[in-house]
């Protein structure tokens, strides 16, 4: 049986905050933007609601001639501050969602009229249909599109630099591949003692090898547990890096900042990955080098990553949903995307571990049962280019 209850209207979500304190943004559902302009909103943060007004030019400030009309892309939110900073100080994020506080009235004596109705009617009986599944004691069985963890780097941020933690994988697994690669791309596009940065930075595996090989090195990340490790790896590791708490849709960086961009196994965490791109290129100077490597969608990548890794009871060593499936990238999905945003796409090569895959399974089953630690995993089984990109790939690109 499928209980279904359709909701068009949802709400707003803030999608990229501007200098001046503005907030523009994305629908969630079909949230009507011909209407947005002059209605107030609530815009839900942690703090508690704060109010605001979809904007819209004065009617004697338009053109009658050259009237636009209102436009996903270009209705803009005002919370009543200034600046970008001022919105932060109010709680106000990317991310954050937006509804109408619009009432329930009555037309005539029975005439009900209420905004999205029809929506919160299915609502309504969906959530019936719930209560008396439970009253009942009723069995189901509930299909879901499951929600990526990225909490995980925040519970686990002491373990990025420790041999006995899955994360340390990526120090010994990854890493040697992917610094080769950014100094290989490096060396094709001729740049020498970058200015680089480093987006989702983590513990800081990857900014302290491009630190020793930058005249500056930058690494942002939203996680502020993680930052700490990274900070004070870095320091007893005798490294200068700047580490900032930031969101890769919403970059602090001034245009055209920097010679190298990173963004290894995180466009597959991402909330908007066009977002990213865009964002990326903006601070990528013209002639500069973003390097990243991400997840293929693939019936490969679904039984490596997910089942293996993080459902399969006898082999799982990942926390459930590090990664989800439904988020991994295509190659074909991503490189035109990367040309939108002003990046010409170099190269795209495969990514797989050096152990085939009963190797893998036995190497795996060690670590299980505690006869090897993540270090010596990752060593055993470094990945290395491949032609194949069932699994991962990586890639550079040059911005025109």
């Amino acid at each position: 049986v499928v209980i279904e209850g359709h909701a068009d209207e949802i709400s707003w979500y803030v999608n990229y905050i501007s200098d001046k304190g503005l907030l523009y943004v994305v629908r969630n559902g079909g949230s009507d933007h011909q209407i947005a302009p002059s209605k107030v909103v609530n815009i839900h943060t942690k703090k508690g609601i704060v109010k605001g007004v979809f904007g819209w030019p004065a009617i004697h400030t338009r053109s009658r001639a050259k009237e636009e009309p209102p436009k996903p892309n270009n209705i803009f939110i005002d919370c009543g501050c200034k600046t970008k900073e001022e919105v932060h100080k109010l709680g106000v994020h990317i991310g954050c969602v937006i509804t109408y506080p619009d009432e329930f009235h009555i037309l005539n004596k029975n005439n009900f009229v209420c905004r999205a109705l029809d929506n919160r009617m299915g609502g309504f009986m969906i959530a019936e249909v719930a209560r008396l599944i439970k009253e009942n004691k009723k069995e189901v069985m509930m299909f879901t599109k499951p929600v990526i963890n990225n909490g995980i780097y925040d519970d686990l941020a002491t373990g990025w630099w420790d041999q006995s933690s899955f994360l340390n994988i990526l120090e010994t697994g990854l890493q040697p591949l992917r610094i080769r690669y950014i100094k290989k791309c490096l060396a094709k596009a001729g740049i020498v003692n970058p200015m680089s940065l480093d987006i989702g930075c983590g513990g800081g595996i990857i900014a302290e090898d491009l630190a020793r090989i930058s005249r500056s090195t930058t690494g942002i990340d939203i996680s502020k547990a993680s930052l700490e490790t990274a900070k004070q790896h870095a320091l007893e590791s005798g490294l200068t890096i700047d580490y900032i708490e930031a969101y890769a849709e919403e970059l602090p960086f001034s245009d055209n900042s920097f010679d190298l961009v990173s963004c290894c196994d995180v466009l597959e965490h991402v909330n908007d990955v066009p977002k990213v791109i865009s964002e990326i290129s903006r601070v990528l100077r013209p002639g500069g080098v973003f390097v990243y490597d991400t997840v293929n969608r693939t019936l490969m990548s679904y039984l490596s990553v997910i089942f293996v890794a993080q459902d399969f009871p006898l082999t799982r060593f990942a926390p459930k949903h590090t990664h989800v499936w439904h988020k991994f990238i295509r190659p074909k999905e991503l490189t035109p995307l990367l040309e939108k945003f002003g990046m010409e796409s170099k190269e795209q090569v495969g990514m797989e571990p050096s152990l085939n895959p009963l190797q893998m399974l036995w190497t795996i089953l060690k670590v299980k049962y505690n006869k090897l630690n993540f270090a010596d995993f990752g060593a055993k089984a470094e990945f290395k280019e491949s032609r194949s990109k069932a699994i991962s790939y990586l890639g550079y690109c040059i911005k025109s």
